[in-house]
C-alpha cells in the first residue's frame, strides 16, 4: 500500500478477521504507522480466537514524497531524487552518486534497508550538462530508477557576517 508523506491512514481500514466458532474477531496492530519519513514499513496484525489460536498477518506500506521518485519491484522498493552539483564538487564514485541522489533500497518483506547499485551514469562527469543516472537494488537489478544529475558552473554563494558589538 502506498501513502504520501504526512498523510494520515487508519491501518485497520479494510482489515477483518473471522473464526468459524467465534465469528468476527478483534484485530490489533503491533506497531504504529509513521508517515513523517519516507521508506517502507511493515505493519503486523494479530487476532486471537476463544481457543487461544492466534493468527498473524502483515501489510507493507510504502511512504512516498513528491520530492523523490519511487519504484516498487517484486521484492524491493527503491527511492531516489534528481540532484544538482557544481563543476568543482562532482564526485563520480558510486557511493557519492547514491548519496547525492538520496538513493535507498528497502526489502518489501520486512522494511529493512538493502544495498543500492549504480547501473549507468551516461558519462556523468564534472562538465556542465544533464546526465541520466540509473540506480537499482543490488539484489534485484531489473527494478531500476532513473534520476537526472545536473552539473552547473559558477561559484558557491558566500555569507558575510559582520561582528556586532
Amino acid at each position: 500500500m502506498t501513502i504520501c508523506l504526512g498523510d494520515v491512514d487508519d491501518p485497520l481500514e479494510g482489515v477483518t478477521s473471522t473464526d468459524v466458532e467465534d465469528g468476527p474477531l478483534t484485530v490489533t496492530v503491533d506497531n504504529v504507522l509513521d508517515t513523517t519519513a519516507t521508506g517502507v514499513q511493515v505493519m503486523t496484525y494479530r487476532a486471537t480466537d476463544s481457543d487461544g489460536n492466534t493468527v498473524i498477518n502483515t501489510r507493507t506500506y510504502v511512504v512516498t514524497s513528491v520530492d523523490e521518485s519511487v519504484i516498487i519491484g517484486t521484492e524491493y522498493v527503491i527511492f531516489a531524487s534528481d540532484f544538482t552539483r557544481r563543476v568543482g564538487l562532482v564526485d563520480t564514485s558510486s557511493s557519492a552518486i547514491i548519496e547525492a541522489a538520496k538513493g535507498r533500497t528497502y526489502k518489501i518483506a520486512d522494511g529493512s534497508l538493502s544495498e543500492t547499485t549504480v547501473i549507468t551514469t551516461n558519462g556523468y562527469t564534472a562538465v556542465p550538462g544533464v546526465y541520466e543516472i540509473t540506480l537499482a537494488p543490488t539484489a534485484e537489478l531489473d527494478t531500476k530508477i532513473t534520476v537526472s544529475a545536473t552539473v552547473v558552473t559558477g561559484n558557491l554563494p558566500v555569507i558575510n557576517i559582520t561582528p556586532t558589538v
